[in-house]
């Protein structure tokens, strides 16, 4: 299911959820919350970036 397919329940869960994920990778909150509600990112290559040492914001400007 795409992103843009989500209820606004279902789409405020997946960003709460997002946020705690991207605070476990140490993501600062202010980056964590922009990146977490951006709908045209993909989740899974940010975090991917992120997870391998990546800055959030240099990761968001390469996916995006």
């Amino acid at each position: 299911m795409a992103d843009d397919d989500l209820d606004r329940g279902e789409w405020e869960h997946l960003v709460a959820w997002r946020i705690r994920r991207l605070l476990e990778l140490g993501v600062p909150v202010d980056a964590a919350d922009l990146l977490a509600s951006d709908r045209s990112l993909d989740w899974h290559r940010v975090e991917t970036l992120i997870r391998g040492g990546c800055d959030p914001k240099l990761a968001a400007r390469i996916v995006g």
